[in-house]
C-alpha cells in the first residue's frame, strides 16, 4: 500500500516539508515546549504536533491531518523562530497539502479494513469498494464536486489545479486494478464462496 502511494500519488516535496518541519519542532526539547505553550495561549484544537515515524507508514496521514490543523499555529512560531524550516505559504502548497490529507486518510482508512483479521472475500470487497469510492471521487471532483474532499474544500480548490488531482486519482484507479487484477480474476468464486446457494 505504501509503494502504491508513495508512487503514484505524488506530492513527495509536500509530505517532506510537512515531515522536516514537525520534526525540527519535536525534535528540540526547548522548542517543543515553547511550541505546546504557544498552542495553549492560542487556544488550538491540538496540544501537540505529531512526530512522523518512518517506520509506521499510517503515522503520515496523522502527521498530515494534524499539521494541516495547526498549519496556522506552526507558521506563527516557525516565523518567531531564526535558522527554522518556514511553512510554505504558496497557496499551491497548501492546496496540495489538503488533497494529500483527504487521500492518504482514505487510504488509511482501507489500510486498516485489510489488516483485520478476515476472510480473503471480505478483503475483495474492500477493495472493490475503494476502487469503486476512487472513481466516484474522480467524477465528482471533474465537476467541481468537493464533498469528500473536507481538507480541500476547507482550503478551496484553484482550478488549474483540478487536472492535476484529477489524473492522481485516475492513476490511483489504474494502479488498483493492476495490482489486484488477481482478484478480479476470481470474482466468481468469490462470489460462489461468500453465497453458495445463489
Amino acid at each position: 500500500m505504501e509503494q502504491l502511494c508513495a508512487k503514484h500519488i505524488g506530492l513527495k516535496n509536500v509530505m517532506q516539508d510537512v515531515v522536516a518541519i514537525a520534526n525540527n519542532i519535536r525534535s528540540k526539547a526547548l522548542s517543543h515546549r515553547q511550541f505546546k505553550a504557544l498552542l495553549d495561549e492560542m487556544d488550538a484544537q491540538y496540544g501537540d504536533v505529531l512526530y512522523h515515524q518512518e517506520v509506521r507508514w499510517l503515522s503520515r496521514g496523522k502527521v498530515l491531518r494534524r499539521f494541516f490543523e495547526l498549519r496556522e499555529e506552526i507558521r506563527v512560531f516557525q516565523a518567531t523562530k531564526t535558522n527554522r524550516i518556514q511553512v510554505p505559504s504558496d497557496s499551491h502548497w497548501l492546496e496540495d497539502l489538503a488533497f494529500l490529507v483527504d487521500i492518504t486518510e482514505l487510504l488509511n482508512i482501507l489500510n486498516l479494513q485489510l489488516q483485520r483479521d478476515q476472510i480473503i472475500t471480505q478483503m475483495y470487497d474492500h477493495v472493490r469498494a475503494f476502487n469503486q469510492k476512487l472513481q466516484l471521487l474522480t467524477r465528482h471532483l471533474s465537476k467541481g464536486n468537493l464533498a469528500h474532499f473536507p481538507s480541500l474544500r476547507e482550503f478551496g480548490l484553484m482550478e488549474e489545479d483540478t487536472p492535476k488531482y484529477l489524473d492522481i486519482l485516475i492513476n490511483l484507479v489504474v494502479e488498483f486494478d493492476h495490482r489486484f487484477e488477481d482478484f478480479r480474476a476470481n470474482t466468481t468464486a468469490f462470489k460462489l464462496f461468500a453465497q453458495p446457494f445463489l
